[in-house]
């Protein structure tokens, strides 16, 4: 089976998380990764936004056909969601290459973003995908507009067995790891850091404005490679997202032996709480948060848990290929070749 996976951020750094779900897929099938081109998607914005109404997707698929020149057909295209436009993209080269479109589904927040995009067009764009793949069984009951039959069976993301535990930081020092937007909760937390005066600190890619409080410490988005020692330099985890349903971050923290508090849909029921699960009371933040006590021994129990019971890589990709396979055989027969 031949598989297409397109990224429009390959050279950032953020896009090497990516690396160990595509590695464990390719021990599988044959993956191809589509470097494309990020400035296209200032350019369809306003196409699509002006004239979506009334539409098909062909009216739309001028850079897919560029693409299927290049690259040819695909048995499966496979996606992650996340922004609206990118997600519509992807779509369109699936169509272009034959493939059947898959998606990965994460969380369900972005569109506190791209409101401005019309739902039309988010909707018509899941609605056109032929599978999603949900990371956590608790994501299809919050996507009551897609049909239950366009979901598979959850895929969580795997762990890196190999990955270190980090030691006992010997203070409470919060820390945050992913991109600084709207939908991550960042300027409510933001609020809960002010008024706390605990200590924070973050890494990741700045995508609104903050003004962070004195006892905040912000960092660059530093090398995938190097987060292991970030780690080493919290002893909680935070997260008070308001979209993600499995995040990597929380699962990298238990492996570092690192408790976490996080949001009550930032975390999946098939995690256990090591720390934490709190709804967005501020009140309720800082009270905890000035509270946590013992947060090695807690974090050495999330970590030994993981190990003994959460997937490895090895795992995720066997499983996402078995899930990939059973929706390619129901799907591939109902394209008609562009």
């Amino acid at each position: 089976m031949r598989v297409l996976i397109p990224e429009w951020n390959i050279l950032n750094n953020a896009a090497q998380k990516f690396k160990p779900q595509h590695l464990s897929l390719s021990k599988h099938c044959d993956v191809s990764l589509l470097h494309c081109n990020t400035d296209h998607l200032y350019w369809i914005k306003d196409e699509i936004v002006q004239q979506m109404k009334g539409k098909t997707l062909n009216d739309y698929i001028t850079y897919a056909d560029y693409v299927h020149d290049k690259i040819g057909d695909f048995d499966v295209l496979y996606t992650r969601n996340g922004g609206q436009l990118r997600q519509f993209m992807d779509l369109t080269i699936a169509r272009a290459c034959n493939a059947v479109a898959i998606m990965k589904i994460g969380g369900v927040g972005k569109e506190i973003r791209d409101a401005s995009i019309s739902d039309t067009l988010n909707k018509t764009t899941l609605l056109g995908y032929d599978a999603l793949i949900p990371l956590s069984e608790s994501i299809p009951p919050r996507m009551p507009y897609i049909p239950p039959t366009k979901f598979t069976k959850a895929v969580p993301l795997g762990i890196d067995k190999t990955t270190p535990s980090s030691p006992d930081l010997g203070e409470i020092v919060y820390g945050y790891a992913g991109r600084h937007s709207p939908e991550k909760g960042l300027e409510f937390l933001r609020s809960v850091i002010k008024e706390s005066h605990v200590k924070m600190h973050s890494v990741g890619h700045m995508e609104m404005p903050i003004i962070f409080p004195s006892s905040w410490e912000y960092e660059e988005p530093i090398q995938y490679e190097t987060m292991d020692k970030w780690y080493d330099r919290i002893s909680v985890g935070v997260l008070p997202s308001y979209s993600e349903v499995c995040p990597n971050f929380l699962l990298e923290c238990y492996m570092h032996a690192r408790p976490i508090i996080a949001a009550e849909n930032a975390i999946p029921p098939e995690l256990p709480i090591f720390g934490a699960v709190l709804p967005q009371d501020k009140n309720k933040w800082i009270d905890v948060m000035k509270k946590f006590e013992n947060p090695y021994e807690l974090g050495l129990k999330a970590r030994n848990w993981m190990m003994d019971n959460w997937p490895s890589w090895d795992d995720f990709g066997k499983n996402l290929y078995q899930v990939m396979q059973t929706s390619h055989n129901t799907y591939a027969q109902s394209h008609v070749k562009h």
